[in-house]
């Protein structure tokens, strides 16, 4: 009993070294490591992180996302590196990471899977560094505005490239019939006499070949037709309606009176003809192909014939021949005509519909109606010019007419003034550009009530509901100055009619001289913002202190 017991521990014992054995091994047979190349670098530098593994067969790594490296940011991500040494898989893997602000932060612990288990790495402490500059060696300068790449991609102007492309080449394929189509030249008419159209006819007759119960029906009727009709233009007026015993008859009574010299064979044979038609017509006769081909031939040369034994035509059939060319020629002429009209409305309806696709329909309106301010604002020819002495310098899209009578603005203290404008109160832009002269003791007059009374004015002249604010103005020159904008109703020509309007005044003093720029302008309109701001962007004059 007592050697079945010791027997009992020291399998217990055995096993359980087994089992821990096994471990070891399966502990052994995977292992996982991290490191970074640095713990300290400058801000926005990049850190090499890399994961390493061993293992003794190949297995599926999930590896960290971007987001697990929070608050790192990955840069690049490089690929998997796999090696086989001592009998074991190394399997490793590079992560770029960097950071944009200055201070202590942690690159988080990495989790693993590996044949089933979790395996939890290492996190890293990181120190990112301000960089440090001399501001005695490297310069400081302004931000730079936001600029246009010029890799970005012009949708709109690659499509109208396109379509263009598409337009050449649908051109040059159909060259040929589109120069010809619109070449002006003289209408021929293809005028066929009664005897030609027969022959016409005859001949697409004869194209038929196979022909079905059916089709030997349709081949008789109009076999007979074609020679009916041309015996009713030419001999009987009633051809078409007689039964075939009924035109033999008449044109054997032509035969005897010797109004037409028919030979007997001919009756004969369009009797024999028209006969053999009735057959297959109304008794469902069907001859062979041979034998209608044979009946064609017959009536082509019955027709050749007839047309032998015919007078010329008289001198009333001629100038009703040319009646009916003329009219044809009319007819043509009048559908070709209509084909350019349609044709040219749907070209220009789809060069309207794609431009404005391209550039907008308002735009592309305004384009076709000539809108003033858009004519304005596209123009090349503005007028850049000097007013007054010491000048003030402004851009407008016309050049300012000086003022002889009739000034708006004025000012009690000025000893002369010069006025320059376009256009009056009444119209949708207006510009007047004032300059005053000042007496030598006038260094106590404030800015800002000398503008205030060019509220007055226009107050005077019945401009209603004047909405006024105030800021200091800086010309590109850096001269200073003194702005006062809003909106107002600025009277019509009609009484008691408004136009809703804003309005800009400019104003500088400089010694003795006091310049001022009014500009008021319609609200509802797509460009004369740009046109406004384009004309204020122009303005300079000599650099100067004001009192405000």
């Amino acid at each position: 009993m007592k050697i079945s017991v010791l027997t009992y521990n020291f399998l217990k014992i055995k096993y359980l070294g087994l089992f821990f054995f096994g471990m070891f091994i399966q502990l052994n047979a995977q292992e996982a490591s991290n490191s970074v190349d640095t713990t300290s670098i400058k801000i926005g530098e990049q850190i090499n992180y890399k994961i390493k593994i061993k293992l003794d067969s190949l297995d599926q790594i999930n590896f960290p996302k971007a987001k697990d490296f929070s608050p790192f940011e990955l840069i690049n991500e490089f690929k998997v590196d796999t090696n086989y040494l001592d009998k074991k898989f190394i399997i490793s893997k590079q992560f770029a990471l960097t950071f944009f602000d200055s201070g202590t932060y942690y690159i988080p612990s990495q989790k693993l899977n590996l044949l089933n288990k979790e395996i939890e790495l290492d996190s890293f402490k990181i120190t990112i560094n301000d960089v440090k500059i001399d501001t005695t060696k490297q310069g400081l300068y302004d931000i730079k505005p936001i600029m246009k790449s010029n890799t970005q991609f012009d949708f709109l102007f690659w499509l109208s490239i396109l379509m263009f492309i598409i337009i050449i080449c649908i051109f040059l394929y159909f060259k040929n019939q589109i120069l010809s189509f619109f070449t002006i030249q003289k209408l021929e008419v293809e005028y066929l006499t009664p005897y030609e159209k027969a022959v016409s006819e005859l001949s697409k007759i004869k194209k038929l070949n196979n022909l079905s119960e059916l089709d030997i029906k349709t081949y008789y009727s109009n076999l007979t037709f074609v020679i009916r009709n041309f015996i009713e233009e030419k001999i009987i007026d009633n051809a078409l309606e007689c039964t075939t015993k009924e035109l033999i008859q008449k044109l054997s009574l032509l035969k005897t009176s010797k109004k037409l010299n028919f030979s007997n064979s001919t009756l004969k044979n369009i009797e024999n003809v028209f006969s053999r038609a009735d057959l297959v017509k109304f008794a469902k006769f069907v001859p062979d192909t041979q034998s209608s081909s044979i009946d064609l031939e017959i009536l082509s040369k019955e027709l050749k014939k007839i047309k032998s034994i015919l007078p010329q035509p008289s001198k009333e059939e001629l100038e009703k021949n040319l009646k009916i060319q003329e009219e044809l020629r009319r007819k043509r002429l009048k559908n070709r005509n209509n084909k350019i009209a349609i044709y040219s409305f749907l070209s220009l309806l789809l060069i309207y519909l794609s431009a404005s696709i391209i550039y907008g329909f308002t735009y592309v309106n305004d384009k076709i109606f000539q809108k003033q301010n858009l004519i304005f604002l596209e123009s090349d020819n503005w007028v850049s010019s000097s007013y007054g002495a010491p000048p003030i310098t402004i851009s407008t899209p016309e050049v300012l007419i000086r003022n002889t009578d009739n000034l708006i603005f004025s000012l009690v203290e000025s000893t002369s003034k010069s006025e320059f404008s376009y256009n009056n109160l009444k119209d949708p832009l207006t510009i007047r550009l004032t300059n005053f002269k000042l007496p030598e003791n006038s260094s106590s007059i404030r800015l800002q009530d000398v503008m205030m009374r060019s509220i007055e004015t226009i107050e005077k002249l019945g401009v209603k509901n004047i909405i006024t604010k105030f800021e200091k103005f800086q010309t590109p020159n850096e001269a200073e100055g003194l702005m006062i904008y809003g909106s107002a109703d600025f009277p019509l020509d009609k009484p008691n009619q408004f136009r809703k309007s804003k309005y800009k005044i400019f104003g500088f003093i400089n010694n003795q001289d006091y310049k001022q720029i009014f500009i008021s302008w319609e609200e509802n309109d797509n460009y004369i913002v740009e046109i406004i701001d384009r004309i204020v962007n122009s303005i300079e004059l000599v650099k100067n202190k004001t009192d405000l």
